[in-house]
């Protein structure tokens, strides 16, 4: 695994530790706050293409560290999974 490779998997690791405690911790609470303002359906799109652009961001370090260094791709491949899956556990 080269340098850039790990540095990169350390980033994602962190950013999906705290994608993981907010979407169990924090989001049901800022959820309840805007939908008392009448701003849900706008929190939930924003939170939605958030999830989507986030996950897109592992794929495609995945991928090119794929291309790169065959052998790590398992390990981003078990973030985006660990990303897509384990949120919707906890609601």
């Amino acid at each position: 695994m080269t340098r850039k490779n790990k540095q990169h998997f350390l980033l994602l690791t962190v950013l999906s530790v705290g994608h993981l405690l907010f979407s169990t911790t924090s989001y049901p609470f800022l959820f309840a706050y805007f939908n008392s303002h009448d701003y849900a359906a706008l929190f939930a799109t924003v939170m939605a293409v958030l999830r989507v652009l986030f996950l897109l961001w592992i794929a495609l370090w995945g991928y090119s560290a794929l291309k790169e260094h065959p052998p790590s791709s398992w390990l981003y491949l078990a973030l985006f999974f660990l990303n897509l899956i384990v949120p919707y556990f906890f609601r």
